[in-house]
């Protein structure tokens, strides 16, 4: 495969295939980050090295689906990456880095030990193309610290990438290697992008079953708006005719009040319960909210064990109907809940979240939460 690549290219994979350690492989999109640790991969398998690969491009996931990152061994000489057997994935909760860096670069880590566990010589990291912004830089320096790479391979056009390399300019440890994008490399339309991560996703749940969940014996995290104490039943009917509309669900902890109800409330409503709360913080959640999102399943040690999709939820009981591919719950303890909607055909239904639905701090509200 070598032989197709830019010399540049070429010569960056004869020098890494010789040694072992960390490659972190970053770039803006469609530059042609996978075909490079695809193609040193495959170089470094020949030389009798033992490779694996960790896929931190959420959005475009080769191992595993979209919103993880995934690891695999490489064996024999596959023609994609998606081609490896996922030995193990991370819930991020989202196809885009924003709002998600801490997952990622976690992910990164737990995906990087767990092919050093297996014995590779040598682990290569596919990173997302998200470079542009202060962000960017601060998930990039997150992964490069908490990785430690020998080499960090940045494939730029011009100069695009240098915020983000600022930091490790100098260092013996990670070395910096910049090498010019493929000519090979084909710019993608969000529509091609899109349809991808659908088939991704449908090639995933094609193969799953529905699972009864007890959320109140499971660890919530991401996400997830059950975090506190569930008001008592004379308060919640307080808080119904206050919003004029029928509450399914209302707890209160760490300083705010948090309602699901049937239908989402106009700001008079959502006024209206805050001067009846004393001042509470009150963040207002349509039961839609929940309907086809997006699940981390984790095992008691935090292994996660797969994605799921909720498709219906008892608030009475917080008792849930699960997809996933999986054969039983008796495993999980833990339920991450994420950023995007998606049903069992890998349509998306739109994302949402903690940033939009500001469940973790006390900053300005945006649409569909009160103040």
């Amino acid at each position: 495969m070598t032989g197709s690549l830019p010399e540049g290219w070429r010569r960056t994979i004869e020098e890494l295939r010789q040694q072992g350690g960390t490659v972190l492989v970053i770039g803006a999109v469609d530059v042609g980050k996978t075909s490079f640790c695809l193609a040193l991969s495959l170089a470094a398998v020949l030389r009798g090295l033992r490779c694996g690969v960790v896929d931190a491009d959420t959005g475009q996931s080769e191992i595993g689906p979209p919103t993880t990152v995934g690891c695999g061994v490489v064996e024999g000489t596959p023609s994609s990456l998606s081609q490896l057997d996922p030995l193990s994935l991370f819930f991020v909760g989202s196809t885009s880095p924003p709002g998600h860096l801490t997952p990622l670069v976690v992910g990164a880590r737990r995906m990087a030990d767990r092919l050093r566990s297996e014995g590779c010589d040598l682990t290569v990291v596919d990173f997302p193309g998200f470079v542009q912004g202060p962000a960017a830089r601060v998930l990039v320096e997150g992964v490069v610290a908490s990785l430690r790479p020998t080499v960090v391979v940045a494939i730029q056009a011009r100069d695009e990438l240098a915020p983000l390399l600022a930091g490790a300019r100098g260092m013996e440890a990670p070395r910096l290697v910049t090498l010019e994008p493929a000519p090979m490399a084909r710019r993608r339309s969000a529509e091609e992008r899109a349809t991808r991560r659908r088939l991704k996703f449908a090639e995933y749940f094609g193969k799953s079953t529905v699972l009864d969940l007890d959320l109140r014996s499971c660890a919530l995290a991401g996400s997830s708006p059950f975090g506190g104490v569930p008001l008592r039943p004379n308060l919640r009917r307080f808080i119904e005719r206050r919003a004029s509309a029928e509450v399914l669900y209302a707890e209160q902890g760490g300083g705010r009040i948090v309602v699901i109800t049937r239908t989402p409330l106009d700001g008079a409503a959502r006024a209206r319960i805050e001067e009846g709360v004393n001042g509470l913080d009150v963040v207002a959640i349509p039961a839609g909210w929940l309907q086809n999102r997006l699940l981390g399943l984790v095992d008691g040690m935090g292994e996660h064990l797969a994605v799921g999709i909720l498709e219906q939820m008892d608030l009475s009981t917080l008792k849930a109907s699960v997809r996933a591919p999986l054969h039983s719950a008796a495993s999980i303890r833990q339920v991450i809940f994420g950023s995007l909607c998606v049903r069992v055909d890998g349509t998306e239904l739109g994302t949402s979240g903690q940033a939009e639905l500001r469940l973790f701090d006390n900053g300005p509200r945006e649409a569909g939460t009160a103040r």
